[in-house]
């Protein structure tokens, strides 16, 4: 298996950095060596940027690997398997841009999940945004994320100290993984009753009383779409950049919990805009609202994606509901996932609105050759990236 690299494709699929980061990782994690070219194919500005960059880093920490063509506009890397691992339990990335941290702990947990020993805790500071447009959000990991890999058995605890916005970034924020034993779950019911819904304001470069009147109409708006469910909106203090008037930008993250013990999320960013706060909690609620009903006793479509590697790490079968894909970020997590552990994913629809995401984890302990034959080192053009075998595949544009 020495002679063995797992050549993917980066423009094939979501072709952006997803492809990037749930191939090196569960790489790194178990032990491959990866060639990624074409990254970023689809992207306007194809190659690697900043965050990209500093999320390689990260991963290959974490793994002890090392790392190739890793440089800012790069289109090809290699990540390979180390010889030893880190003494350190606790690495550092920043990406010295607006690079979004939610994605450079994307990028590391999967690695993290495969080589950490149970009980042991990780610790990521995390350097970059962490509040930007076309990511998840730091507290979207933090509310979100966190309580459902907690029912995997994958605890996650984040402490940001500094808001990072575009342009500048410079947000810090620190997160402490720690795995318990890893179990499959059953998040398949078509309904589950609302429990509790959690909520987060932030800003920059707006007064403390838009925030205020923000989180007052997401309140109301969510007393009115959740009838006599608790609702606790927080709000901190907005972040004000000496010197020139900065950009301005209002961020809002919801956490809906669930009789099913999981947690849906939505969110709104406002940025250099005027903010009105009934229209961006009406905006805000709605999308909950929609999330909701098509999850039933499952999570939303963006968190889906973001949960699926972690199913095929898990010994026996997994069944997770979720809104029907809108874009190919699901179906790019399962095929790499399937591929590089050997786990059976199937999506069946559930009505007009919804799938239903089972997976038939990897058996117990790595396995003795990949899954997917990989290519020879010097196949280098090889395209070796295959679909997810499915029963019925619902995944928009797939």
């Amino acid at each position: 298996m020495a002679n063995i690299t797992e050549v993917i494709d980066g423009s094939a699929m979501e072709g952006g950095g997803q492809v990037l980061r749930v191939a090196t990782a569960l790489g790194v994690g178990l032990g491959r060596k990866v060639r990624v070219h074409s990254i970023r194919g689809k992207r306007p500005v194809p190659g690697l940027r900043p965050q990209h960059v500093a999320s390689l880093s990260l991963v290959c920490q974490v793994g002890g690997a090392s790392l190739t063509g890793c440089e800012v506009g790069s289109t090809e890397v290699t990540v390979s398997p180390a010889e030893r691992r880190p003494a350190s339990r606790r690495f550092e990335a920043d990406a010295g841009t607006a690079g979004a941290t939610p994605l450079m702990v994307q990028a590391a947990l999967p690695a993290i999940a495969l080589l950490a020993l149970p009980n042991v805790e990780t610790t990521l500071d995390l350097a970059g945004g962490t509040n930007t447009a076309h990511a998840p959000n730091i507290d979207h990991v933090k509310l979100v994320l966190a309580p459902n890999l907690a029912l995997l058995g994958i605890d996650l605890r984040v402490d940001t100290m500094r808001r990072g916005f575009y342009p500048e970034g410079g947000g810090r924020t620190s997160v402490s993984i720690t795995r318990r034993a890893l179990e499959p779950i059953d998040l398949s019911a078509a309904s589950a009753a609302p429990v509790a819904v959690r909520g987060i304001v932030c800003g920059r470069g707006i007064p403390r009383a838009t925030c205020d009147a923000v989180a007052a109409a997401t309140t109301r708006a969510l007393s009115d779409a959740f009838h006599g469910v608790p609702a606790e909106v927080q709000v901190e203090e907005p972040y004000r950049k000496r010197g020139r008037k900065p950009r301005t930008a209002c961020a809002v993250q919801l956490a809906l919990s669930t009789s099913s013990a999981a947690t849906i999320g939505a969110d709104v960013l406002l940025e250099n805009a005027p903010v009105d706060p009934d229209e961006a909690a009406r905006r805000l609620v709605t999308a909950l609202r929609e999330r909701f009903d098509s999850a039933g006793a499952g999570v939303d479509e963006q968190t889906a994606d973001q949960l699926a590697p972690f199913l095929a790490l898990v010994t026996g079968k997994s069944r997770l509901r979720c809104a029907r894909p809108t874009c190919h970020h699901l179906q790019t997590s399962i095929s790499l996932a399937s591929r590089f552990t050997g786990a059976k994913f199937s999506l069946l629809p559930q009505g007009d609105d919804a799938v239903l995401l089972e997976c038939d984890g990897r058996p117990s302990g790595p396995p003795t050759h990949p899954p997917h034959s990989g290519a020879r080192e010097d196949d280098h053009h090889q395209n070796t990236t295959t679909t997810t075998t499915t029963t019925t595949t619902t995944t928009s544009g797939a």
